[in-house]
């Protein structure tokens, strides 16, 4: 039999997820001479906020959100592929230097 996480500390780490992985989008805005909040913001973070969701319905985290493997990183590898991939289909990323 396996042990349940509570629902606050599944909610919480979801949570945690999502805070972390705006804040990169923002450092990432920043660091490329970007505004790092409002609508650009959400422009650049929601490809990684599905590569996340996609991370934690793959990896079914909320049975141990706390876990660093398999679960974190796995979810961390996830959302990054994911989010790259996505980011390139919907055209995003740097433009090329001439």
């Amino acid at each position: 039999m396996t042990s349940r996480s509570a629902p606050r500390v599944v909610l919480g780490a979801l949570a945690l997820d999502i805070v972390l992985v705006t804040a990169f989008a923002a450092v990432g805005r920043a660091s490329h001479e970007s505004a790092p909040f409002g609508i650009g913001l959400l422009q650049t973070a929601w490809p990684f906020l599905v590569g996340l969701a996609a991370g934690w319905l793959v990896t079914m985290a909320w049975r141990h959100p706390l876990s660093v493997l398999p679960t974190g990183v796995g979810v961390w590898v996830l959302t990054v592929a994911g989010g790259m991939l996505l980011r390139a289909i919907a055209g995003q990323g740097r433009p090329s230097r001439s």
